[in-house]
């Protein structure tokens, strides 16, 4: 698979649509990186999305001094969300140095989510093959945890 900022390709040079979750895809059985820019996700767990040095330099360039208040919130949450999904025995990938994560559902449909445009530098997404991947708010990890997990 190839893949640039705006689309991405498979191997017999399809453009696969990355909003469009419904085209499908080589068989995965679990997680594992391809093409060193993309994680594929295709087993239950939670992703640990984390900025990189050039996303974090750009917002402290835009907050100031405002953005050490954030990142130390960000900070402690990320902290205690880890170790509530640690409670839980659920599996934590991290994203770092990655541009796309892919997730892969049971039925083969692909999510594509572009890491470079995304509005928190901080992200974690909660991941199960048989449902819709979810972007969880990390103040309220327990309770966003029940909802998906039912």
């Amino acid at each position: 698979m190839l893949a640039s900022c705006n689309q991405a390709y498979n191997n017999d040079d399809n453009r696969i649509d990355q909003t469009d979750t419904t085209k499908n895809v080589v068989k995965q059985v679990e997680t594992k990186i391809t093409n060193n820019d993309t994680l594929i996700i295709a087993q239950t767990c939670a992703v640990i999305v984390s900025a990189d040095s050039f996303q974090i330099a750009k917002r402290k360039k835009e907050l100031g001094q405002d953005f050490y208040v954030g990142a130390d919130d960000y900070a402690f949450y990320l902290n205690e969300t880890q170790r509530f999904l640690d409670s839980v025995k659920l599996k934590i990938v991290d994203c770092n140095g990655k541009k796309f994560l892919k997730f892969i559902y049971a039925d083969k449909k692909q999510e594509l989510i572009n890491l470079t445009n995304l509005d928190e530098l901080w992200k974690v997404y909660l991941f199960d093959p048989k449902n819709k991947s979810k972007s969880v708010d990390m103040t309220m990890i327990d309770e966003e945890y029940k909802n998906y997990f039912k």
